[in-house]
């Protein structure tokens, strides 16, 4: 459910970045904002079914608004810098498709860790 949430939010990321008609930048942003929302709390969901000791959360509970709270910044940042908002809006696709092409790296370790506990 994780990588179909994150590939949706790419995806309506993307065409909002490139429709430009009312209509269709709107359906875009529905459909983003909707496939946004599951995306933190499932993400914490498998990270704290692979956590071994409480320990290990604090560093992803200290970090775990960073991205909230950079991407907006960033994407003012490009937008004011490059006099073009479209341009600023690309860091929403960008950011979910490293998302997306870390999710099975995240998997293989989640996979590496149960078997090693299992020995």
């Amino acid at each position: 459910m994780l990588t179909m949430a994150v590939a949706t939010a790419f995806a309506s990321a993307a065409l909002l970045v490139g429709f430009p008609a009312p209509l269709a930048r709107d359906a875009a942003m529905i459909l983003l904002g909707a496939a946004l929302a599951p995306i933190f709390p499932l993400l914490l969901a498998r990270f704290f079914a692979g956590a071994h000791n409480a320990t290990d959360s604090r560093w992803l509970l200290a970090t775990c608004g960073f991205g909230g709270s950079v991407l907006p910044w960033l994407t003012g940042w490009i937008s004011m810098r490059s006099h073009n908002l479209r341009l600023g809006l690309v860091t929403v696709p960008a950011a979910l498709l490293i998302m997306l092409c870390l999710l099975p790296i995240l998997a293989f370790n989640r996979g590496t860790s149960s078997s090693i506990a299992a020995q």
